[in-house]
């Protein structure tokens, strides 16, 4: 994290025109999410609207897919949410509440 989102997007540009409208997700991870982390996918969703949002691409492993962590205030909270575009779905993978070290670098950033 730390970059900007135009300084993270490959040179598709993927995450720059999409508009984060329609939200899905996998009902198992949906579930484990909710008893590991107490947070429910649907309530985080208001986040992408974060005009102050921080996204980077994930790029520790092979995913087989793009895959993104954002950092975004909500509700006076910052939340770190695992993301991927599937064409016109953002699909989320994990959203929970952002560690320390995560909520200073949000509260940093330029």
């Amino acid at each position: 994290m730390g970059k900007s989102i135009d300084e993270n997007i490959d040179d598709r540009g993927d995450l720059t025109h999409h508009s984060f409208v329609e939200f899905d997700w996998d009902d198992g991870k949906h579930a484990s999410n909710l008893e590991k982390h107490r947070v429910d996918f649907i309530d985080v969703i208001p986040a992408f609207a974060d005009v102050g949002k921080m996204i980077a691409r994930d790029d520790r492993k092979d995913y087989g897919e793009r895959r993104y962590n954002m950092l975004a205030m909500l509700e006076g909270r910052v939340f770190h949410i695992t993301f991927t575009p599937r064409g016109p779905v953002t699909w989320l993978i994990s959203a929970r509440k952002a560690n320390d070290r995560e909520q200073k670098r949000y509260e940093q950033r330029t």
